[in-house]
């Protein structure tokens, strides 16, 4: 009976999700996104996260958790939202919205690595890095993940063969 609760409840938060990534879109490449939104987007892909682990979706855990962490930093503006990073954050929603569909049909679970892999580049170092406590030496150079930051590391033809995967890891099973 729980089960069928979580799937009302992350259908429900999967739906405001993407209409708050609609109005998402329109910070991509600004200095600041509105505070409000970006809340907004924290607390339903915690709560997913939270709902997820109470009924072991480990892999809807994980992507929760990990756009979590980039929304997160778009608010505390460690990173700015690229056309890149925005591409990512809707392949992870999509992606966990198949996710769940594959545990409520007991079909096989697509793969999740590809853009968990991703969704850690487009963190910020602090984020994506354990803490060590070891500081490094200012660099001249930029540092490889701000570049990445700064121009899409997907080609055309890599966004299309991402989201032709997403799609075929949705309808396994």
């Amino acid at each position: 009976e729980f089960i069928e609760d979580y799937f009302a409840e992350s259908e429900e938060h999967l739906t405001s999700i993407q209409s708050l990534l609609l109005s998402l879109e329109a910070f991509v490449h600004k200095s600041k996104v509105d505070a409000s939104l970006l809340k907004d987007l924290m607390l339903h892909f915690h709560s997913l996260k939270g709902l997820s682990a109470m009924v072991s979706l480990s892999e809807a855990e994980r992507l929760s958790h990990k756009i979590e962490s980039y929304i997160r930093e778009l608010l505390d503006e460690k990173v700015i939202l690229t056309t890149e990073a925005m591409d990512t954050v809707i392949a992870g929603t999509n992606l966990l919205e198949k996710v769940i569909v594959a545990r409520r049909k007991r079909s096989e679970m697509p793969g999740i690595e590809l853009v968990m892999g991703k969704l850690s580049m487009i963190l910020s170092d602090d984020a994506s890095e354990p803490e060590t406590g070891r500081t490094q030496p200012a660099s001249p150079e930029p540092h490889p993940k701000q570049v990445v930051m700064e121009q899409s590391i997907l080609t055309d033809a890599e966004r299309e063969k991402l989201n032709a995967l997403l799609r075929e890891g949705g309808n396994a099973g």
